[in-house]
């Protein structure tokens, strides 16, 4: 009831602006109401008038997300935050943008799910779990026993029109080096997550930035030649496929794929296979 009130105000005051103006000022003059803000009772409103920029709009809303999410600023610590300052996006409209976000790149690059069963070395979230916001715990409960795959030539399908802008890759001598890497990571001190990765080698000022690495796989477990025999089957045949036939590009230009693997010495001896110390090559 507060907020219809506060909306039939400001619908008021516009009214009495636009009386006001046309007495105060000449119409050559075109005085236009663009914002007001008030207080009722401690919590704060802002009212926005006239024609938005849709697109700055969206630009703003995405960039505020873009820092929720890297901060990582929690929901509710966000919702606090908008109620002190009225001029921030709501928590709704938050929530939305992530939304449109989420199903475009679900269109451009999707990310399939594959089952993984018999997974005896999954740590569980107990009591004891150090992960204290709950979406958290949600996301991973609710993939426990499965794997997120994402195709890389979807991902290199994406990120290819970028490289060729910024005179990364050159048309006219198709060849991506790609460098395959992966690794275990922990999110706190109880969940284990397996990670891999692809990065464009080609691109010298951004392979050391995080976010020029692109998630291939993503499961919850630990690093195990059972758990990766099973989930990497999907990613050698493709990276096999793209080395013999190449990448065809939307333009039709046929893009020759020479891969890499980086990794630490355990996960690679892991995917790459464990050899006897007496032998000529002993080690990956």
């Amino acid at each position: 009831m507060k907020t219809k009130r506060a909306y039939a105000f400001s619908e008021c005051l516009a009214t009495n602006f636009t009386n006001l103006a046309d007495k105060s000022f000449h119409s050559d003059d075109c005085p236009t109401l663009q914002k007001i803000c008030f207080t009722v009772q401690d919590k704060n409103f802002q009212v926005n008038f006239g024609i938005q920029d849709k697109e700055k709009e969206n630009q703003r809303n995405e960039a505020f997300t873009k820092v929720i999410d890297q901060g990582p600023i929690a929901r509710d610590s966000y919702r606090n935050l908008a109620a002190l300052q009225p001029e921030l996006p709501r928590e709704k409209t938050i929530y939305k943008t992530k939304k449109r976000i989420n199903e475009e790149m679900n269109c451009a690059i999707p990310i399939f799910i594959l089952n993984i069963s018999n997974l005896p070395s999954l740590t569980p979230i107990n009591g004891n779990s150090d992960i204290n916001d709950q979406e958290i715990v949600e996301e991973v409960l609710k993939y426990i026993g499965k794997a997120g795959y994402r195709k890389i030539s979807d991902i290199l399908l994406f990120i290819l029109p970028d490289l060729i802008d910024r005179h990364v890759l050159n048309p006219d001598n198709p060849i991506i080096n790609l460098r395959i890497s992966g690794d275990g990571r922990n999110v706190g001190r109880k969940v284990k997550h397996v990670i891999i990765t692809c990065t464009i080698l080609d691109d010298f000022t951004n392979i050391y930035k995080a976010d020029y690495h692109y998630t291939i796989l993503l499961y919850p477990g630990n690093e195990s030649y059972e758990l990766l025999q099973k989930v990497i089957a999907p990613m050698a045949s493709e990276l096999n496929d793209l080395v013999l036939n190449g990448l065809e590009d939307l333009d039709g230009r046929l893009w020759t794929i020479k891969p890499y693997f980086s990794s630490d010495w355990k996960f690679m001896a892991i995917i790459l296979g464990f050899n006897a110390p007496n032998s000529k090559y002993f080690c990956p």
